[in-house]
């Protein structure tokens, strides 16, 4: 019988997906040079750069035989055991908002594909849903963090999530930055504001 880690701890959970991350950061990161290339002689377009960015290491990751699944708005998910991790660019430092979509608010809520009963109310099934979430520096570096959802929240509100760890890869291998890093992310919104800008 297959032993997986315990979701309330990231780093055992870090530890058994190390492989997978990191094979999603190094196709990012051709990914981000491969979009730079294209987009050089072009108009700024930040859609257009993720989409592409997206593109190349969706391409990177199916050649590796990894399987992925492209998701609408520069996603995409992978799966590694009881482990569903669904691969977005950061919105304001953090995962971003579900937005409107329904799979995605299902999904930020811990219930699992093909658990969505028509007619009925969701039925969770074992396995666990995991937030990457990336962002390019200015030096077009790759940042990564890892990151539990429990349930949706408001565009630029406060995530509601368990946990999220930013991930750091050097010669020395994968881990998380710190043991406290990122346990709590400050609400971003003003009482009363919208959801004005929610991508659907």
């Amino acid at each position: 019988m297959v032993t997986y880690p315990d979701p309330a701890k990231p780093e055992d959970i870090l530890a058994y997906l190390a492989g997978l991350i990191r094979d999603v950061h190094h196709c990012l990161d051709d990914g981000v040079s491969f979009a730079d290339t294209v987009m050089a002689d072009l108009r700024p377009d930040g859609h257009l750069w993720s989409a592409l960015v997206r593109h190349r290491a969706l391409t990177l990751l199916d050649a590796a035989g990894l399987s992925p699944k492209r998701l609408l708005n520069s996603g995409i998910e992978l799966e590694r055991g009881r482990f569903t991790l669904k691969v977005f660019r950061s919105q304001d430092d953090g995962p971003p908002a579900p937005g409107h979509s329904r799979t995605r608010r299902a999904y930020y809520s811990q219930y699992r594909q093909g658990s969505l009963a028509i007619g009925g109310p969701a039925i969770p099934v074992d396995g666990t849903n995991l937030i990457l979430d990336w962002e390019a520096t200015s030096e077009r570096a790759i940042l990564l963090a890892l990151s539990l959802p429990l349930g949706v929240w408001k565009h630029k509100g406060q995530p509601s999530i368990d946990w999220r760890r930013p991930v750091q890869l050097d010669d020395t291998g994968l881990r998380f930055e710190s043991s406290d890093e990122g346990l709590e992310v400050p609400p971003r919104f003003e009482i009363g504001e919208d959801e004005e800008g929610e991508e659907a």
